[in-house]
């Protein structure tokens, strides 16, 4: 889809070795353990299977390839959340008590734990069922389709989100380093100030895959349990569309019928103050138009509301 969108080939092999993944940057993508095992654990908000623990720490290298520590030699990682062998977002979650055993917490994990497949940087792979939102252990493979019928809200989410990457290479970033390169940038962090997201397990960052602004895009996320306010810097002012969230996906046209008249479009100046980010949530926004005269001389809020 991103570095060779006429062919992927699949391998799973153990970290930085040359026989599989030649160079790095020209070789195959990695099954990327480390980003399954942290997603996991910021979604059941605690350990996960007693290596890994949701604190924010490196979590933009997550999302980052892993570059900086796991597949050190290569840009091009395999990101997933939900396998063959390993419990759905769904049912892992339930494990860790009954906060998140009830069924509206399951599902806003699972889509967040999908959500964040797609954004990350790498390849996203989901399993059979998972977009569908399936409660599945390990290992089993049982799809009743009658039942799955019930989710179909779930699956048109499902289905528009993995559009947006399909149709927007700034869902698909990749080379060897693309903040070097001028594609990528971080806007909130657990690194940063307060104002940014410092110490909270959020993340976002902006891409910029051409020179064209209609090409440039932000993602938010937050894994925390409560709401995270924070202080935006996008990096066009204009007005951007809020292309997806956790509960709804809506394109431009004309696969959609989003627009800058939309409710959930944000004015940039490009900073946008107070920005608040409801617990266990994603955004993509995209820019679409620039601010005019109208905009200016009103100076209308930052941020409309959700």
């Amino acid at each position: 889809t991103g570095f060779k969108p006429d062919c992927l080939l699949i391998a799973e092999n153990l970290p930085n070795e040359p026989d599989l993944n030649l160079e790095g940057y020209n070789g195959y993508a990695q099954w990327c353990d480390p980003f399954h095992d942290k997603i996991k654990a910021l979604l059941r908000e605690g350990v996960f299977e007693d290596w890994t623990d949701d604190s924010p720490e490196r979590l933009g290298s997550f999302f980052y390839f892993c570059r900086d520590f796991f597949a050190a030699h290569t840009n091009n990682v395999i990101n997933y959340c939900e396998s063959h062998d390993e419990h759905s977002v769904p049912y892992e979650v339930a494990t860790a008590g009954a906060e998140l055993s009830g069924e509206a917490a399951k599902e806003r994990k699972s889509r967040l734990g999908l959500f964040a497949t797609v954004v990350a940087l790498g390849q996203p792979m989901i399993y059979m069922g998972q977009e569908f939102g399936v409660e599945r252990p390990r290992n089993r493979i049982d799809l009743n389709w009658r039942k799955l019928a019930e989710k179909n809200h779930y699956y048109e989410w499902a289905k528009r989100l993995l559009s947006l990457r399909r149709r927007y290479p700034g869902l698909r970033i990749y080379g060897y380093n693309p903040v070097e390169e001028g594609k990528f940038s971080w806007l909130i962090g657990p690194w940063f100030d307060e104002a940014r997201g410092g110490g909270r397990r959020v993340i976002g960052w902006a891409t910029r895959p051409g020179d064209a602004p209609w090409e440039e895009m932000t993602v938010l996320l937050n894994f925390e349990p409560f709401p995270v306010t924070v202080n935006l810097q996008f990096p066009r002012p204009g007005i951007w569309v809020r292309l997806a969230d956790i509960d709804r996906v809506n394109d431009i046209p004309p696969e959609g019928d989003n627009s800058v008249h939309d409710p959930g479009a944000v004015t940039a100046w490009p900073e946008v103050r107070d920005f608040t980010l409801p617990s266990s949530s994603g955004f993509i926004f995209k820019w679409e138009a620039p601010l005019t005269e109208a905009h200016v001389e009103a100076r209308v809020p930052s941020y409309p509301g959700q």
